[in-house]
Parts: structure tokens; sequence; C-alpha cells
């Protein structure tokens, strides 16, 4: 469970159709909006999950989140696992049926832009001390879509599409409960637009720069935002190695603001670097050159954290212990700090 802006919903979207065709888990009234009366009701005699090991509970919990698509407990998680406490406890009717009603605005204590972006529900079924419990198949947490105005992001597909430059990246969505708007930017800046719409159309054409997209569906005063990036292939500058540099930062001995940054990747097509001195948006600057099987980068540094971005990682996350680095986590911003020495992928 961890929190991030929308991505796409077509993964949760799947999860959401496994679960609630089920009998396992309903809800009443649904759709539903985040400010509704709502009765969840669980039968855990039902054979429709194949991750089901209650037997026989005293007590049922609902473990329980509200967020978006891309985090359906994003915003906010009630439930204490494992606890006999009271909270997310569910009323036993009889026959296996157990019930909870709740308003989900209230319930998860969201803020008004929370519950406005609130479209993803989730939750866990488990005894009192947790000790067994029902999830969705593969268990999976089950997930619910909150409200009725939904929207899918169909293209692309991946978080981060790699392109070579001069290409074309398609963009379709669409969305449900009637007509829309659609806003798109790239790097902050609109770029298309479409009004009164359920669906849309858009291509960014002859891509020659790394780009951050954001594409706001708006519908009703409500907006769900779908998040999505492109990497351009920079393609290799081969550069030797200068003597005495290790895998890692190499600090410059005559300019401590200075390092050199050394990367053993054999495997990748490229290495973009992103940190502090680039906003953690690169761009050609910061394309790492290219000696052998090592990757290597000069950059002023400000501070001690940053992340490697490839072709086939996307993103390399410190945030252990290196033999290759002096610091590992940045607690003031919570980022992981740089952490790799060979990357064989």
């Amino acid at each position: 469970m961890k929190k991030k802006r929308l991505v796409f919903s077509s993964l949760i979207t799947a999860l959401f159709f496994v679960s609630f065709s089920s009998a396992q888990i309903s809800i009443s009234p649904n759709p539903f909006d985040v400010n509704q009366s709502i009765t969840i009701t669980v039968d855990i005699n039902s054979s429709a999950s194949n991750c089901n090991s209650l037997s026989n509970p005293t007590k049922l919990y609902m473990h329980s989140g509200i967020g978006d698509s891309t985090d359906a407990f994003g915003f906010s998680v009630v439930g204490n696992y494992g606890q006999d406490d009271g909270i997310g406890e569910m009323t036993n009717n009889g026959s296996g049926f157990y019930t909870i009603t709740i308003v989900p605005e209230t319930y998860y204590g969201l803020t008004p832009t929370e519950a406005g972006n609130a479209t993803r529900l989730g939750m866990v079924i488990r005894n009192e001390d947790g000790s067994q419990e029902l999830k969705a198949n593969a268990c999976s947490d089950f997930i619910f879509n909150v409200g009725a105005f939904q929207a899918t992001l169909t293209n692309p597909t991946e978080n981060t599409s790699i392109l070579n430059a001069g290409e074309d990246l398609l963009i379709t969505a669409n969305n449900t409960n009637g007509l829309a708007n659609y806003s798109l930017k790239a790097n902050g800046a609109v770029i298309n637009s479409n009004t009164n719409v359920s669906s849309y159309t858009y291509t960014d054409s002859n891509i020659t720069e790394n780009k951050n997209y954001e594409l706001e569906i708006t519908q009703s005063g409500t907006t769900i935002t779908k998040v999505f990036s492109v990497l351009v292939n920079p393609g290799v500058i081969l550069e030797q190695l200068p003597a005495n540099l290790v895998n890692g930062i190499n600090y410059d001995a005559s300019n401590p603001a200075v390092a050199t940054l050394v990367l053993d990747a054999p495997l990748k097509d490229f290495v973009y670097v992103a940190g502090s001195f680039n906003n953690w948006n690169p761009d050609s600057n910061y394309s790492m050159k290219k000696d052998n099987t090592s990757w290597l980068n000069n950059l002023l540094v400000r501070t001690n954290w940053f992340n490697c971005w490839t072709n086939r990682d996307v993103s390399i996350l410190g945030g252990r212990p290196n033999a290759y680095c002096k610091h590992t986590y940045d607690g003031k911003n919570g980022r992981p700090l740089f952490n790799i020495g060979t990357i064989p992928l």
C-alpha cells in the first residue's frame, strides 16, 4: 500500500471485475458516491474466491482503504491488522453473512480534495487476530469503484514509454457517466484539449525530448488525472572511462561540488540520471556516456540522492546500504539515495 498519483486504471479495473462479479462481497447501493451511506456484505461461505482461509471466525474485520486508480489504499486506511480493537469490525448476521455500513468520506476522514479524487475502495477481510483472511482471486486485494464517474487510460499501457527520437505517442482514454472535458499537459504545458466528449484520442508527434504527461478528465467539478511519461532513447556516446574511477560516486578532490557517476550496466541500451540538480526531469545533458560495460556522467552534486532511469528498469532506486554509497536515505525529502553497483539486466 503506497501513495502515488493516478497513473493507470486497466489493472485495477480488471481486479474490480473479478472482485465485484463474485458473490463473496457485495456493496449496496452500487454504484455509489463517496458521500453516500453504503452497506458492505461478506459471505464467508462463498467459494467465489480461491483465497479464503476463514474458518468459523469468532469475529470478522474489514481492513480497508480508499484512494485512486493507482492505489486503492492511497488516501486513507482504516484498521489495525491483527488487532482485535473494534476498528472495522463487522456485524454477524448469521449463516456466514457479515455486514458493515459506512459513509466513505466520513469513515476514512477524507479531505475535500481527497473526496473529490477518490475512485477506488480496497479491502481485505480477516478474523480477529489476522490469522485467517479472505482476499480476491490470486490473493489480491478486493478493489471496488467509487463514484459513477470513472476514467480509463487505454493507451499508452505502460507507465513509461520508451521511444526513439522523432517517434509519435498515441494517447487514448474514455470515461463513464456522460460527457467530460479532457486536457492534456506535457511537462506542465497544455498541448491539447477536447470538451463534451466521452472518449479521447490524440497523437503527440515527433517527440524529441523526455516528457511527463498529465491527462485531466473533468466532469461536474470532479477531475481524474492520469499520469504517464516518455523517455527518448538518446543513443550512445562512447567515451573512455578516466583512470582511477570506481563504480558509484567519485568526488572530485579539487572540487567537492563535482562528482562523476560510474554505473556498471553492460546490458542497458541507455541510462539517464535524474536528481535534484535537474528537478528529476533529465534531458540529453544527463544521458550517460558509455565505455565498454560502464556508463559515466559528470554531475554537480548539490545533494546526495538521485535515481538512474534506463530502458529496462526505467528507475533504479536506492534504499539499502551499498559499498558504493556513503548515504542511503534522505529523510527530509523521503527520496531513496543512489545505491547501485553492477546492474546486469
